[in-house]
């Protein structure tokens, strides 16, 4: 079975399979949770939303671009688990970029967190 965690747009998130270590899985994020920037820049999407991960016992953070070039969509993305954690620690933010915006909103991130407190899942 295919280990997914689908991020809705009506603000669930669905866990389908075991996250196992060493094992894999796949975020499916609804774009629409983060509808804050949407930036254009020569006629094209200039906007960006990332995945944040850490796991626990590894410490390390990693970022995932989710919605990757001049998409229209953001296309899955497949998360490999260390061996050595217990719960993975998930956010994303979303920014845009606008070279002729001299308001300073280039530096300006939105999240999706769970108010702050990160979507934590348990490790198997």
């Amino acid at each position: 079975m295919k280990t997914t965690i689908n991020f809705t747009k009506d603000w669930q998130e669905i866990l389908t399979g075991e996250l196992t270590l060493g094992g894999k899985f796949t975020i499916n994020y609804d774009e629409s949770r983060l509808p804050y920037f949407r930036t254009i820049y020569r006629g094209l999407p200039s906007w960006q939303i990332d995945v944040g991960l850490q796991f626990e016992n590894n410490g390390q953070v990693q970022y995932k671009l989710l919605r990757q070039g001049q998409n229209n969509y953001l296309p899955p993305v497949k998360i490999d688990i260390p061996i050595n954690a217990q719960k993975v620690n998930i956010w994303f933010e979303n920014y845009g970029y606008d070279p002729y915006d001299t308001s300073g909103n280039n530096d300006t991130r939105c999240y999706d967190s769970n108010y702050g407190k990160n979507y934590r899942f348990q490790l198997s």
